[in-house]
């Protein structure tokens, strides 16, 4: 009897072992499903986060220029993405020109050409601004730069509309160093424009158009030759410097230009007495005291009355007798 006891005992004791280790079992297989659901979730949110950019990049390319569809890391959040921190300071690796398809995946960007901005830990809703080499603050009169949206935002990579112009295009970019900006204000280091110029080619379309410019002035055709001393003065002061004295020369030439073209399309000089016959101050008559060459209305007029008023050339006439 004793001997059966013990072994029913035994039996019991073994049967509560068994049970136990079904429910270790069961509990390790709960745990690692849950930890398979973990994973999965985090895969899943992985994927989804790239889909996001991606959609970002390909489908919310905004129609109005400068505008990106999230402004700030907390807005991405709401939405229920992850995004970097807009607290954590970018890095601008790079700034170029590049020529760009004007359509792409079948969807419409709208301009030929950009800047591109490289780096990592741009955030939504980051900014950009820019400066030439050799200044050292915002503009005379402001406090901070002018920061402004890219056209698009797709991660670590920033695209703005310029010219799609081959030379021009690049070259308006020449000397500029450029900052970025996340939206809660930790800033970049300033990165200089990189792209491989030609500089021997530059040179000789700056000669050549200054050239043009000014065989144009000489035959007094200063209509014309406004585009060439543009061009030749652009060209040296992103080449030679805003301060070289070639530049100078031409950007004194073209503004000459400017005011020439004007002047060859005025019936009037200064001391003509005229009548004004349309406008705002019709019936009225006086004298030419001053061109405003720069003006829609270039004429000064000094009147009978003795008020000075300002017309254009359609809107007087010669007063006679």
């Amino acid at each position: 009897m004793a001997f059966t006891s013990s072994q029913q005992a035994s039996q019991t004791s073994l049967d509560a072992l068994r049970h136990e280790k079904e429910l270790l079992d069961v509990r390790i297989a709960e745990r690692q499903s849950q930890t398979r659901n973990a994973q999965m979730m985090l895969t899943m949110a992985a994927v989804r986060d790239v889909r996001w950019l991606q959609f970002v990049r390909t489908t919310l390319m905004d129609k109005q220029p400068g505008r990106v569809p999230f402004h700030n890391s907390a807005e991405v959040a709401l939405r229920g993405y992850h995004a970097a921190s807009g607290r954590q300071k970018p890095v601008l690796h790079e700034v170029t020109w590049s020529k760009l398809p004007y359509n792409e995946n079948g969807l419409h960007r709208g301009y030929k050409a950009g800047l591109i901005f490289r780096g990592s830990a741009f955030a939504p809703g980051i900014t950009w601004t820019y400066r030439r080499l050799g200044e050292l603050g915002p503009p005379p009169g402001n406090q901070d730069y002018f920061w402004r949206l890219p056209n698009i935002y797709f991660g670590d990579y920033l695209e703005l509309s310029t010219s799609d112009d081959e030379i021009e295009g690049p070259l308006s970019w020449r000397n500029c160093e450029f900052q970025v900006r996340n939206p809660e204000g930790p800033t970049s280091d300033w990165i200089t424009f990189s792209y491989p110029f030609d500089d021997a080619k530059l040179l000789e379309i700056m000669r050549q158009s200054a050239d043009d410019g000014h065989c144009l002035v000489a035959a007094g055709d200063n209509e014309r030759a406004v585009e060439p001393l543009r061009k030749a003065m652009v060209f040296a002061d992103r080449i030679l410097g805003v301060d070289a004295p070639e530049t100078s020369v031409l950007r004194s030439e073209w503004n000459a230009a400017l005011d020439n073209r004007t002047l060859d399309k005025l019936r009037f000089q200064v001391g003509t007495r005229v009548r004004v016959v349309t406008g705002e101050h019709a019936g009225k008559s006086g004298m030419i005291e001053r061109f405003g060459l720069r003006q829609v209305k270039p004429y000064w007029i000094v009147t009978d009355e003795g008020g000075m008023i300002a017309a254009a050339d359609n809107e007087v006439e010669l007063l006679t007798g």
